[in-house]
């Protein structure tokens, strides 16, 4: 979203208990310049192309969030991306084989059971105009043991559709864990992102899903961005819906 994004005041709430002072601090009072380092994913990257989702009001190009597909019908992204766009006229965006935007309806939400677990699955179908040919292939989610593994300093990036390019061009940007509490499903991480990455997948260094971007501001030079990691009542939660 172009804004800075919303997020739960269950979820502050969690954050201030399980991170630290000094990075709760450090994420709001940051105003370090650095340079973007973010790289624009290319059609030659037909997996990110193909299943990274703009997701948004119909006929907009702007107030949009970012999705993941995790099969043919499913689509993972924030809750709050979606609450703030008339399910009337919501759609998901994707990319075809060649490239071309398709737009997706969306049947189904189902949102998390937990207020502060701000995610939601979308089922999806093709619109009668859209050409439907795609890839199969997905990215895996990770496992709960790989979760409880992470760490400070591990590699970890994010694949999304920043508010602050090109409408409909497609962002990788790299980072490290600064601090994690996997019980929680709280992640403090350093990549650079803009308004529109709500909902991007964050990846680790096996190029599974770990979690979600649930948190960011209007300055992509901001070093440090909130997200979420899988939770078992998650893991539990996207099993059932798929």
């Amino acid at each position: 979203m172009d804004k800075i994004l919303f997020i739960s005041l269950v979820t502050y709430l969690v954050l201030s208990l399980s991170i630290s002072p000094d990075t709760t601090a450090s994420v709001h009072a940051a105003t370090e310049q650095t340079t973007d380092q973010r790289k624009e994913i290319t059609k030659d990257d037909q997996i990110y192309i193909q299943n990274i989702a703009l997701v948004q009001e119909a006929g907009k190009d702007k107030d949009f969030g970012t999705g993941v597909r995790l099969n043919q019908d499913t689509i993972l992204t924030n809750k709050h991306v979606v609450d703030a766009i008339d399910e009337q006229k919501l759609i998901v965006k994707l990319r075809d084989t060649s490239g071309e935007f398709q737009d997706y309806k969306v049947t189904e939400i189902h949102a998390a059971p937990e207020v502060h677990q701000d995610l939601a699955l979308l089922k999806i179908e093709a619109t009668a105009e859209s050409n439907t040919e795609a890839n199969t292939e997905t990215f895996p989610l990770t496992s709960a043991n790989s979760i409880k593994a992470l760490k400070a300093d591990d590699k970890v990036h994010i694949v999304g559709y920043p508010g602050d390019k090109d409408y409909g061009s497609l962002w990788r940007s790299d980072g490290d864990v600064h601090e994690v509490d996997a019980e929680n499903g709280v992640i403090v991480f350093t990549a650079q992102i803009g308004g529109g990455n709500s909902g991007s997948p964050l990846f680790n260094e096996a190029g599974e899903i770990i979690g979600l971007v649930n948190e960011t501001s209007d300055d992509p030079n901001d070093p440090l961005a909130f997200g979420f990691v899988f939770t078992d009542s998650l893991y539990q939660f996207i099993q059932k819906h798929l």
